[in-house]
């Protein structure tokens, strides 16, 4: 179930962070001075939003961890259709339209809300997921109706096993290699050593998102539904308004198998796209490293690495939404697919993590210094990478002298 709720949050993560790339960000593009204005003021909350639901995929990987499991970032590929998640649940790509966030109020709706989801958002849909045996011996996630439903059942289940097995058998893993809220200057991220701190990281995370108990006012369920209401009225006072560049739903990297992706095939949008999605691959790795280390200096320099690739990825991303997807129709943007790499275990024991991720960062950095001769270049960005790469061969020398 951790490993469920560990995709389940990086999916929404990843589908917030296409929509607020698709925003707008000049008047030239349709907007009159106050929508625009209000445009920018919804990016603003949307990312907020995006930041918390990475504190809450880092919280799950505490507890992961403090059960004596490894982080999970893994994820299926987008779209994801009915039948991965519970029947209520599909993700897609898709433009910050009315649709798409009516999606996500109804993704982050408090239990008995009353909340219907937007019309299909193009996914070709699966099988619905059958309900696990109660007496199966390989694991399975139970159906739920709302992710603070299944949050309940998360915190339900290890209440009932460290009853069973204790606190000290339950909670084996190791504190220090937990992602810590002072690494990421978030008073919220909690290290789960007992029961205690297990609950209280995972109420936090219902808090946040749907706002149970009393629907908070700082909540993403919301602060989603103020921005519809917005949305509505903008839309009362001209109708021809449109917050959104049109970038495609659900684009791919390779060419589609389903009527319900869009293949990014025009040379620019796809030499970008690849870098994104390397930077997002390095990224992921650089993360995941973290948690194999409790040295204090080489999880600083492996977290600013992981952040310099964020904002690579943030720029890069925002650059596709500019750019046709193909040249045959030029009416679609593009969009960053976060298309995952096969693997994403880590390195083995014993292996120089500084050593890979160094060459991780120093791939993506050269791959940008090569685009930088291209009219599509991102130059400014190569400075943090650098930067980023060097601090982590300081200290990889550091701690092999």
């Amino acid at each position: 179930m951790l490993a469920e709720a560990a995709e389940l949050e990086h999916n929404i993560l990843c589908t917030y962070l296409y929509a607020a790339f698709s925003l707008k960000r000049e008047q030239s593009e349709g907007l009159t001075a106050a929508e625009l204005a209000k445009v920018d003021s919804w990016r603003k909350a949307l990312l907020s939003i995006c930041v918390e639901e990475m504190m809450h995929l880092a919280q799950v990987a505490n507890l992961m961890v403090a059960v004596g499991a490894r982080p999970h970032f893994n994820r299926p590929n987008f779209p994801v259709g009915k039948g991965y998640h519970p029947a209520a649940i599909e993700l897609a790509l898709a433009p910050f339209d009315l649709d798409t966030l009516e999606h996500f109020i109804f993704l982050e709706r408090p239990e008995r809300a009353p909340e219907h989801d937007a019309k299909p958002l193009g996914v070709e849909e699966g099988p619905e997921r059958p309900a696990p045996s109660s007496r199966a011996l390989m694991p399975s996630s139970p159906d739920y109706e709302t992710i603070g439903e299944f949050y309940a059942y998360i915190r339900q289940g290890i209440v009932d096993l460290s009853a069973a097995m204790g606190e000290q058998v339950m909670f084996c893993g190791p504190a220090d290699y937990q992602m810590r809220g002072e690494e990421l200057k978030s008073a919220d991220l909690l290290v789960v050593r007992d029961l205690a701190s297990a609950t209280a990281a995972i109420d936090l995370i219902v808090v946040q998102g749907e706002g149970s108990p009393g629907h908070g006012e700082q909540s993403h369920y919301r602060r989603l539904s103020e921005i519809k209401q917005e949305y509505l009225q903008l839309q009362r006072e001209r109708a021809e308004f449109l917050p959104h560049r049109p970038v495609a739903r659900n684009p791919v990297m390779r060419a589609p198998h389903a009527r319900d992706r869009v293949p990014v095939t025009a040379a620019g949008a796809r030499q970008l796209l690849d870098a994104a999605n390397g930077a997002y691959a390095a990224m992921l790795a650089t993360l995941g490293a973290v948690f194999d280390t409790g040295r204090t200096q080489e999880r600083a320099v492996l977290i600013e690495g992981s952040l310099a690739l964020m904002h690579t990825l943030g720029a890069l991303s925002d650059r596709l939404t500019r750019l046709p997807a193909s040249q045959q129709d030029a009416s679609v943007n593009a969009g960053v697919t976060f298309t995952m790499a096969r693997s994403t275990e880590g390195a083995c024991p014993g292996a120089d993590g500084l050593a890979l991720a160094g060459e991780r960062l120093g791939n993506v950095l050269s791959h940008l210094q090569a685009l930088e001769k291209t009219a599509d270049s991102t130059p400014e960005l190569t400075g943090e990478l650098a930067s980023a790469v060097s601090k982590l061969e300081a200290v990889r020398r550091t701690t092999t002298a």
